[in-house]
């Protein structure tokens, strides 16, 4: 059986990418080793940021977060896209932006803020400045240790237990093809026209070994070879992908 694009992966970005492949009229399928969302995308905060976070910014310096910057500008976007997702997708994803802080405990901590919020603030994005009472106004329950902080008012969040499935029920709404259970252990060059598949891990059952799912001998074949990743070079270059549990 044959697609024009094969999405190897169930979580967030596996899905979402299926979906907007169908939406182009491409014909896709999925393949998840397991079962969708439970990996990563499903066992996180759900959190919808723009700012720069502290941690790599206070450990990579001024100069990373310049060269980090363009990004910031993605990061805006696709809240926008999170903001009509729900609509879209005909799902209640739970999405709230209701903003996000970034707290300092002590001066110096509080000067990084202040440079990070003017970089951010170059490249388009409103981060407001807090002083302690500021903070509290805005959240009172704050340990009496912060001094200040900053505060993005797009930020916010949504339930990574909905959001994966969502974008996994839309795509087949629109005709993408979803299998689970279906780990993928290879990709290989196919001879008849250089087309290249995605095999999968034979399983058993009832004690008998065979291919595991209906594709033909127990493969799929994409029309794009550029989409089966390091196969197309033929160079037998070797990546393991994976997800983790964030928990």
């Amino acid at each position: 059986m044959e697609f024009d694009a094969i999405v190897i992966g169930g979580g967030l970005a596996g899905t979402a990418t299926a979906y907007y492949l169908a939406k182009a009229g491409v014909g896709t399928l999925l393949l998840e080793r397991g079962d969708l969302n439970t990996q990563a995308s499903g066992s996180n905060a759900g959190s919808l940021h723009a700012q720069i976070a502290y941690e790599p910014f206070s450990l990579q310096g001024d100069e990373w977060a310049r060269e980090f910057a363009p990004v910031i500008r993605l990061l805006k976007e696709s809240i926008e896209i999170w903001r009509g997702l729900p609509q879209e997708l005909g799902a209640d994803l739970e999405v709230s932006l209701q903003g996000g802080l970034i707290v300092a405990r002590t001066a110096a901590e509080m000067r990084m803020l202040e440079r990070k919020a003017a970089l951010e603030r170059s490249v388009g994005l409103e981060v407001e400045l807090l002083s302690r009472a500021d903070l509290l106004a805005r959240a009172p329950y704050l340990a009496e240790s912060i001094i200040g902080g900053t505060f993005c008012a797009i930020e916010g969040k949504a339930n990574p237990l909905r959001a994966a499935p969502a974008f996994a029920a839309a795509a087949e709404r629109l005709g993408a093809r979803i299998e689970r259970r279906a780990e993928v252990v290879g990709i290989s060059r196919r001879e008849r026209g250089g087309f290249h598949g995605a095999r999968p891990r034979p399983r058993r059952r009832r004690g008998l070994h065979r291919q595991g799912w209906s594709g033909r001998r127990g493969r799929w074949w994409t029309r794009q070879p550029g989409r089966c990743a390091a196969a197309a070079a033929g160079s037998g270059y070797e990546r393991p992908v994976g997800g983790r549990d964030a928990g």
